[in-house]
């Protein structure tokens, strides 16, 4: 479970980077219409890796606190 736990948080941390980075481009190359679904999915795939790693912290000390 833990490996689970770590791969879902990279996962949603390379979709927000990959999202701000089309998000750029596609602002610059086209308009901000273009671009601005792009910054919506950062904004979602990152508080959704901050979630992640809020849990898979607690998941960690509540196992360490158990031993």
């Amino acid at each position: 479970m833990k490996a689970y736990n770590r791969i879902m948080e990279y996962f949603w941390l390379v979709v927000a980077i990959t999202s701000a980075a089309l998000g750029i481009f596609m602002t610059f190359e086209h308009s901000w219409e273009d671009g601005k679904y792009f910054y919506i999915a950062t904004a979602m795939s990152t508080l959704l890796y901050l979630m992640r790693r809020f849990y898979r912290k607690t998941v960690e000390r509540q196992s360490k606190d158990g031993e």
